[in-house]
């Protein structure tokens, strides 16, 4: 998934942790600087101003130590949650987490047009039972590595979502640019299908829906007719391959 996008997607949740963060950090100082200023009382009481003070700067920056490793630790978790939370295990590209977070932002924007592109891989379950899911998972990690480089820039964001399942949602493309680029995913999925150490053509059936500008259509909704659209898509490429194999 692209940097730009993958820093954008996870704001919020950055934000969201952040205030987790705090409500421990902030909460924890507070106490510890509480005690230790009744303990100041008490020196002052004791020992006089001047060990006081010693003390006093003493247990500040004992306080500020521990808000420096608290905060360091919140910003470390950042940068591993934004890995594990935005891209997928398998496939160089983006989770279902981050499919389903830039639909969330991107659903109030009716000045643009948001495409859904649905795509997966045919015959996939047959790798996984003939070859082994090693097999299946060297096809999952190259079609994702085709669908990105083909795909994902500033305004498209390419997504497994499950199995051999991918999205990529697009901001005001076209259908006429999509299917320049799919013509370059099927050049890449043949020249990729030379390179396999066993014998298969990767083929993959897809189906896109569009949400125009100014549709109050629910995305949800575009992504269900984008998936039917595949089905279908997939169906037809059934039947001609059952022609072809019964000429």
């Amino acid at each position: 998934m692209p940097r730009q996008l993958r820093q954008g997607l996870g704001v919020h949740l950055r934000l969201g942790r952040l205030d987790r963060g705090l409500l421990t950090a902030v909460p924890l100082s507070i106490g510890l600087l509480f005690f230790f200023m009744l303990a100041m009382i008490s020196c002052y009481q004791r020992d006089g101003a001047a060990i006081w003070l010693e003390r006093m700067i003493l247990a500040l920056s004992l306080v500020a130590i521990l808000l420096v490793f608290a905060f360091a630790h919140i910003l470390k978790s950042w940068r591993r949650s934004d890995t594990f939370l935005y891209t997928d295990p398998l496939c160089p590209c983006g989770s279902r987490t981050a499919m389903q977070e830039l639909l969330r932002r991107l659903e109030e924007r009716r000045d643009i047009d948001i495409t859904i592109l649905y795509a997966d891989l045919n015959h996939f379950k047959y790798v996984n039972d003939t070859f082994g899911h090693e097999a299946g998972d060297r096809l999952l990690i190259t079609f994702a590595h085709i669908l990105s480089r083909v795909f994902d820039g500033q305004h498209a964001m390419t997504a497994r979502v499950g199995g051999d399942e991918f999205v990529v949602i697009f901001q005001d493309i076209t259908q006429r640019e999509i299917a320049d680029a799919w013509q370059q995913v099927e050049l890449d999925l043949l020249e990729e299908s030379r390179r396999l150490p066993f014998h298969y053509w990767m083929v993959s059936a897809h189906g896109c829906a569009t949400r125009t500008a100014g549709s109050n259509q629910p995305l949800d909704d575009v992504v269900r007719s984008a998936d039917h659209a595949m089905y279908l898509c997939k169906e037809r490429q059934k039947r001609s391959e059952a022609l072809r194999n019964s000429a």
